[in-house]
Parts: structure tokens; C-alpha cells; sequence
């Protein structure tokens, strides 16, 4: 006895069990009763599969991006600087016109103890001559000079300021005949002066502490 393994959804011809295409529009027919049909894949694993990359995506994308971690301190650095004999890097030093005075050039912090001018280097002589090396501990200091003629009314004097390094930071005093006044500076440092002069002076460095 033979059985219609259905109708075709097509043509509508009604076809035996056990056939896979349709007699009349060559279709392709599968018998729900027939074992050896192959077997209908089916997309839902693979529509779950896709919904589980995209999510997983899409949280990746909109998850905030953690802060880069912060780089550690060097400890070879930190040891360098606290064990070198080296001092540290010296200010910026400010020269202020040559004039008189005792004030500093901005009002310091005021601490504990009272702040005043503080006796540094005092140095003098005849002709052109350097000072010692002499140390800047406080943010303001000034040079106190004084210049006398020898025998020459036109003698001239001037001196330059200089870093320990012998780098050049400017000159401090220029002037001619008998003079005084006073250069206000800023920047903590180690310095000297280079005085050349045709006649007697004297230089007074004073720091402010």
C-alpha cells in the first residue's frame, strides 16, 4: 500500500512516501514519516550564538576605560638626589636697578623670628680682584657698594656677579668717580664677584633672614 508523503506546497500535486521532489514541479518534499529524510538544520543555535558576540561586544565598548595605573616613583632618583654631594639646581637670579635702600625687592613671608639684612661677604680693595665664593641661603640679597677715587677723578669700577660654575649672570655695579649704592637681587645660589676697577671700593653682600 502506498502513501502520500504530502502535498506540495508549489504545485499542490499530491506525491508518494518515500519521494523527495515533486513528480510534477520537481519541488523538494520532505515526509515527516519518512527516517530517511535528511534532517531539517535548524538557525536558532545560531541565532544564539550571534545574540552572545554582540552583547558581549557591546558591553566591551561601552565599558569605561580603567585608568592606566600610576607610574611608581623612582627610587633610584630619589636616592640619587638625597646621597649626591651635587647641591640643587640654583634660582633664577633677578638683578634690580642700582639704587639705594634697605628694603627688599617684594616683602618676604614673615616666620618666627623677624627677618633682617644679614651680613654675607663684605670685601674691598684697590684695582680688579674676585671675591670668595660665597652662599645664598635666603630668596633676597642685595651688594652694598662703595667706590672711592684713588688718584684719578675719572676712575671707573664695575663688578660682575658670577655662579660658582663661572656662568655669567650680570653685572651689579657700573660706575665712575667717588659712588655708592645698593643692587637688590633675587635667587638662592652659590656666587662670587669679578671686580675690576681703576680705584678703591668695597662690596657688602647682605642676605635677607
Amino acid at each position: 500500500m502506498t502513501t502520500l508523503a504530502g502535498q506540495c506546497l508549489k504545485c499542490g500535486y499530491g506525491n508518494l512516501e518515500g519521494t523527495f521532489k515533486c513528480v510534477r514541479c520537481e519541488a523538494v518534499l520532505f515526509a515527516d514519516s519518512n527516517d530517511d529524510a535528511p534532517p531539517r538544520q535548524s538557525v536558532i543555535p545560531w541565532i544564539v550564538v550571534a545574540c552572545v558576540i554582540f552583547f558581549t561586544l557591546a558591553a566591551m565598548v561601552m565599558r569605561p576605560n580603567a585608568p592606566a595605573p600610576a607610574a611608581p616613583a623612582s627610587s633610584r632618583g630619589l636616592s640619587s638626589i638625597e646621597s649626591s654631594d651635587e647641591p640643587p639646581p640654583e634660582e633664577q637670579v633677578t638683578i634690580a636697578p642700582v639704587i639705594s635702600g634697605a628694603a627688599p625687592a617684594a616683602p618676604p613671608a614673615l616666620g618666627a623670628t623677624p627677618a633682617e639684612w644679614r651680613a654675607v661677604v663684605n670685601a674691598q680693595g684697590t684695582g680688579t680682584k674676585k671675591t670668595a665664593s660665597f652662599p645664598i641661603t635666603a630668596r633676597f640679597w642685595r651688594i652694598r657698594w662703595a667706590t672711592t677715587p684713588a688718584q684719578d677723578a675719572n676712575a671707573w669700577t664695575y663688578a660682575i656677579i658670577y655662579r660658582r660654575n663661572r656662568e655669567s649672570v650680570g653685572m651689579a655695579v657700573n660706575t665712575k668717580g667717588e659712588s655708592g649704592g645698593v643692587t637688590r637681587l633675587q635667587g638662592r645660589g652659590t656666587y662670587y664677584l669679578e671686580v675690576k676697577s681703576t680705584q678703591n671700593w668695597t662690596m657688602n653682600i647682605e642676605q635677607w633672614n
